[in-house]
């Protein structure tokens, strides 16, 4: 005989799927998430693949990025540390970014706590301004570090069309 076991879905799926209604439905309001002792498992960013003009001058003035923070369990949780984005110019197809980066952008206590948006995606929502910084090329890569006080570091890296 043949037992079946009930289907579960990774955290990734389950996030993506959480992000679709999110967005599908708009802002609705869930209970306080809570601080997680034993830090983050697993690190998520979203983004609109391009730029915003939010000057209406015709050129891109930066870009809103969410960063979601998820705890072994799979629960949408809050972090005590720091978050570090650095822009690069260039998409770097082999992997390997300069060692300075275009410009960076650092958030951690209080100012990282005031990013914290409820909803059915909690999560860190940043509007990473680079006001009239000159990038060259096509694309750049943000490279987002989150650097837990408990656990380890956590990165994720996002190629975003310049226009």
């Amino acid at each position: 005989m043949q037992v079946k076991r009930p289907l579960r879905a990774p955290v990734s799926w389950v996030v993506a799927a959480v992000g679709f209604v999110s967005f599908a439905i708009g802002g609705c309001q869930s209970a306080q998430t809570p601080m997680h002792p034993e830090g983050v498992a697993d690190l998520f960013v979203l983004s609109a693949p391009q730029p915003e003009d939010w000057d209406d001058d015709g050129k891109p003035d930066g870009i809103t990025v969410k960063v979601i923070t998820v705890s072994s369990e799979g629960k949408f949780i809050k972090t005590e540390g720091e978050v570090v984005f650095h822009l690069y110019e260039g998409t770097h197809r082999d992997g390997d970014l300069p060692p300075l980066p275009h410009k960076t952008w650092k958030a951690k206590g209080k100012q990282l706590e005031a990013h914290w948006k409820e909803g059915a995606l909690p999560g860190y929502v940043f509007r990473l301004n680079w006001g009239e910084l000159p990038l060259k090329g096509s694309a750049a890569v943000l490279e987002v570090v989150l650097k837990p006080e408990a656990g380890p570091s956590r990165s994720c890296r996002l190629v975003i069309s310049l226009w």
